[in-house]
């Protein structure tokens, strides 16, 4: 108001007044937000409340101080939440803490950290679904990991597991068909539907007991023109799942300094985990590796309740 009236008496002075005791004021409570190891929404609202900072170096310096001060608080409170989802497993934990390193930009290894979790916390999805898939025996179930595996954004081995779902929805599929095969042959007298299923079965080109099937419908056919009794060997239709290819995806595991909260991040292996072919009628013919959900290794034969590695329960 003084600067607006010009060169009225002493308004100049006055206005330079104002602005000096402003920037008195303004660092003081600076000064002691800083003293007093304010909160994050503390030193926010400070900043927040600053709506005419001026060309006041004085004043300059003092809001960098509690921006560092504010970036700071950010950043601990971002490492925490990192650490606890890193003890605790748990996507949404690296989400959050992914969300507060993006806040505080050029903090430290802050982008750093925020890639690691936003990697980690796919990797904890991806990994969930592959459990998913290891029981999906149907084509309804298989599809919603496929959709699962789309949703996991720039993830090779995700891409890669979608093709494996469709791989495997086509594999029941050709398990359904077979089925049909057999029930024509089983309860079916019509010559003409028998050839079409002789037909399919042997466009199928031997999978399953495709061939089987395709003999034994040209021999059923025989009989009935013969009029002698048709006895059929073949008596369900049997079709190996393909292997499901898994690949163990591994946490990017953070250990942090107390005093530079520097990340070292080792480098993961580069782990293929294959389990055993899984037949559809839910058994299996081996058990596969079971990986701590922890750590990430394997765990081995003689471990019956605890990791060798980190310890943590089974």
């Amino acid at each position: 108001m003084f600067a607006a009236l010009g060169d009225f008496e002493d308004a100049a002075q006055l206005a330079a007044d104002c602005g000096n005791k402003y920037s008195e004021l303004v660092c003081k409570e600076a000064n002691e937000l800083l003293k007093k190891n304010a909160s994050s929404e503390e030193l926010s609202q400070f900043l927040t409340s600053l709506k005419n900072l001026g060309d006041n170096e004085e004043i300059r310096k003092s809001i960098e101080d509690i921006k560092d001060k504010f970036y700071e608080i950010i950043y601990n409170s971002a490492v925490k939440k990192m650490q606890s989802a890193q003890e605790k497993f748990s996507a949404d934990g690296y989400r959050e803490a992914e969300k507060l390193f993006n806040s505080v930009p050029n903090t430290k290894n802050s982008t750093e950290l925020a890639d690691i979790c936003d990697y980690n916390a796919k990797v904890i999805k991806f990994n969930m679904i592959i459990s998913e898939l290891q029981l999906a025996y149907d084509e309804t179930s298989i599809e919603k990991c496929r959709q699962k595996f789309l949703s996991i954004e720039n993830f090779d081995m995700a891409n890669e597991m979608v093709q494996e779902c469709e791989k495997q929805a086509k594999s029941i599929s050709r398990l359904n068909e077979l089925k049909k095969l057999l029930l024509t042959l089983e309860c079916s007298n019509d010559i003409d539907a028998l050839n079409e299923a002789k037909r399919k079965a042997l466009d199928m080109n031997g999978i399953g007991n495709s061939t089987q099937i395709a003999r034994e419908c040209e021999q059923k056919i025989a009989c009935i023109n013969s009029g002698t009794k048709f006895v059929p060997n073949v008596r369900s239709a049997s079709i190996v799942r393909d292997d499901i290819l898994t690949l163990k995806a591994e946490l990017k595991i953070v250990s942090f300094n107390s005093k530079t909260k520097s990340a070292k991040m080792p480098k993961a292996p580069d782990l293929k985990a294959k389990f055993n072919a899984v037949s559809l009628n839910g058994k299996t013919e081996s058990a596969p590796d079971v990986f701590c959900r922890k750590c990430g290794n394997r765990i081995l034969a003689d471990d019956t309740r605890f990791c060798s590695y980190c310890g943590t329960e089974i």
